[in-house]
C-alpha cells in the first residue's frame, strides 16, 4: 500500500506538469482505485477529458476505469456505463479503429460476441482512412466474428474483405501486405498468400523475412522447386542461418538428394541452436540414404549429438540401430540398454514393440538370450490391437532364436506358426516354419515349407533358405 501511496503521489505530480498526458492520467487514477479511492480516480480521468478536447485516448482510459474498477455488486451498472462512454467515443470519432477494438474488448468482458461483431459491421461500412484502419477492423473480426454454423463461409468472406480491403489501401506498401498475407496463412489460404507474398519479394528483394515465408507457403502448396529457389537466393545473402540451412535440407531430401540435404543440415547444426532431430536426420540420411551406406559418419553425428545431450533418449536409440545396421551389436546392445534407462523417467512413449524388437535382435546377437527372449515377448505385449500383424516379426524372431540355441522347440514351434498366421506369405516365416519342422524330425512338412519360401522370394534367394533346403533334401536323401 505505501508503494502504491508514493507511486499515486508520483504520478499525481507529473499530471500537474503536463495535464494533457493520458498514459498518467490513467495510471494515476488506476492507482487512486487500487488503494480503495475510486472517487478521486474518476476525477482524474475527468480532469484528463477536459485538458484533452478533440483527442479519443481520455474516453479509452474512462470506459476501461469503469470497467475495471467496478464497486462490488455494481459489475453490470458499470459494464453497461463503460459502454455508454464508448458508444460516445464511436459517435465523436467514427474512424477511429481503437474505438472499435474497445467496443469489443468490453462486449466481449460481458460475453456478448453478437454486440461486439456488430460493432465491427457498423465500422466496416464506414470509409476508412487507410490500410491500418482494415487491418485492424480484420483483426477485431477474427476475435468475435462466429465462424461456425452453416454461414461460416459466409462470414470467413467478409474478414477476408476487410483484410483485402487493407492491402487495396496499402499503395504497396510491404508491411501491410505481409499483414495480409499473415491473415491468409492462418487461415489456410496459402494460394492467396503465395500471391501476395511473391510480389513483394520481387519488389523488395531485401525483405528476408518475407522471402522466408513465401518459401514456406511453397512448401505447403507442394511446389518444392519454387521453394528451393527462394531459399537458394536467402542462403546466399544469409549464409549464416541455421533455419533457412534446415529448411533446405528437408527440401532436398524431400526431393531424393541427400547429398544436398546433409550438406545444409550439416551447416545448419554447425551454424548453432541444434536440436536432437539434427543429429538423427543426419543418421538416417548417412546410414538409409546412401550405398555403401556412411555408418561411421552416421555413428559420428549421433556422438556429437550424446555429447550435447548425453540424456537423450532418442538419440540412444538412433545410436543403437545404426550400430545395429552395421554389424556392432554390442555397441547396440549398450546404447539400448541407455535409452530404455533414460526414456522410462523421460520418454516412455519410445519404448514401443518397434524398440523392444530392436533391442531383442541386438541381444541375441550379442548370446544374451534370457534378455532376448524378455524383449520379444514385450514387443509382442506392446503391439496396438488395431495392428496385430506387427507381433509377426517378434514372434517368428524370438521362435528361430530358441530354434537356434535348440531351446523350447514346442515354444519355439508355436510362435512360428502364430507369425505365419499372421502374415502367410511372409517366405522370412515360411522358412522358420520349414526348419521347426525340420528340427522337430518332420522333413517333408519342412521342405514344402522351405519350397514355399524359397518360390516366394522370387530370384533374390535368401542363402539361408538355399541352405535349409540342402540340409532337409541331405536328410530325406539319407
Amino acid at each position: 500500500a505505501l508503494e502504491y501511496e508514493a507511486a499515486s503521489a508520483a504520478f499525481e505530480q507529473l499530471l500537474a506538469l503536463d495535464p494533457t498526458n493520458t498514459s498518467v492520467s490513467m495510471r494515476a487514477a488506476s492507482l487512486s482505485a487500487k488503494l480503495g479511492n475510486r472517487s478521486r480516480g474518476r476525477k482524474i480521468i475527468d480532469s484528463s477529458l477536459a485538458a484533452n478536447p478533440g483527442r479519443a485516448e481520455p474516453y479509452f482510459n474512462l470506459a476501461r476505469y469503469l470497467d475495471l474498477f467496478q464497486p462490488p455488486g455494481g459489475e453490470a451498472e458499470f459494464s453497461s456505463r463503460a459502454l455508454e462512454v464508448a458508444a460516445i467515443a464511436e459517435e465523436k470519432f467514427p474512424l477511429d479503429s481503437r474505438v472499435c477494438e474497445l467496443l469489443v474488448d468490453l462486449h466481449l468482458r460481458v460475453r456478448d460476441p453478437e454486440s461486439a461483431a456488430s460493432a465491427v459491421r457498423r465500422f466496416a461500412k464506414r470509409e476508412g482512412p487507410g490500410a491500418q484502419f482494415w487491418l485492424a477492423l480484420g483483426t477485431q473480426a477474427l476475435r468475435c466474428f462466429d465462424l461456425t454454423g452453416g454461414r461460416g463461409d459466409a462470414v470467413r468472406a467478409e474478414i477476408d474483405e476487410l483484410f483485402e480491403r487493407a492491402l487495396r489501401a496499402s499503395a504497396g506498401r510491404p508491411e501491410v501486405a505481409d499483414s495480409v498475407a499473415n491473415y491468409h496463412i492462418g487461415a489456410r489460404h496459402y494460394e492467396r498468400a503465395r500471391d501476395i507474398l511473391a510480389p513483394v519479394v520481387k519488389a523488395h528483394p531485401e525483405l528476408a523475412l518475407e522471402r522466408e515465408k513465401l518459401a514456406r507457403v511453397y512448401r505447403i502448396l507442394g511446389q518444392p522447386d519454387e521453394a528451393i529457389n527462394e531459399l537458394e537466393i536467402l542462403i546466399a545473402a544469409y549464409p549464416n542461418e541455421s533455419r533457412t540451412q534446415r529448411m533446405m535440407a528437408e527440401l532436398l531430401a524431400g526431393k531424393g538428394d541427400h547429398a544436398g540435404a546433409v550438406h545444409h543440415r550439416a551447416r545448419a547444426v554447425q551454424l548453432g541452436g541444434a536440436e536432437d532431430s539434427d543429429f538423427i536426420e543426419l543418421a538416417v540420411a548417412l546410414s538409409d540414404r546412401f550405398y555403401p551406406p556412411r555408418y561411421a559418419e552416421a555413428l559420428q553425428w549421433l556422438e556429437r549429438g550424446l555429447a550435447r545431450s548425453p540424456v537423450a533418449p532418442r538419440l540412444h536409440y538412433m545410436k543403437g540401430i545404426v550400430s545395429s545396421n552395421s554389424g556392432n551389436f554390442e555397441q547396440a546392445f549398450s546404447s539400448y540398454q541407455r535409452a530404455e534407462k533414460v526414456a522410462k523417467v523421460t520418454l516412455p512413449d519410445l519404448l514401443d514393440e518397434g524398440f523392444y524388437y530392436n533391442f531383442g535382435v541386438a541381444a541375441e546377437r550379442t548370446g544374451e538370450f534370457g534378455e532376448a527372449r524378455l524383449h520379444f515377448k514385450r514387443a509382442v505385449e506392446l503391439v496396438p490391437r488395431e495392428a496385430p500383424e506387427k507381433a509377426a516379426k517378434s514372434l517368428n524372431d524370438h521362435g528361430f532364436m530358441l530354434l537356434e540355441i535348440d531351446e523350447d522347440i514346442e515354444v519355439a514351434g508355436e510362435l512360428i506358426r502364430r507369425a505365419v498366421e499372421l502374415a502367410p506369405d511372409n517366405p522370412i516365416y515360411l522358412d522358420s516354419l520349414g526348419w521347426y519342422y525340420f528340427k522337430i524330425g518332420a522333413p517333408e512338412k519342412a521342405l514344402a515349407e522351405l519350397k514355399r519360401a524359397k518360390q516366394l522370394m522370387g530370384a533374390d534367394v535368401d542363402p539361408e533358405v538355399l541352405a535349409h533346403i540342402e540340409a532337409v533334401e541331405k536328410s530325406l536323401d539319407d
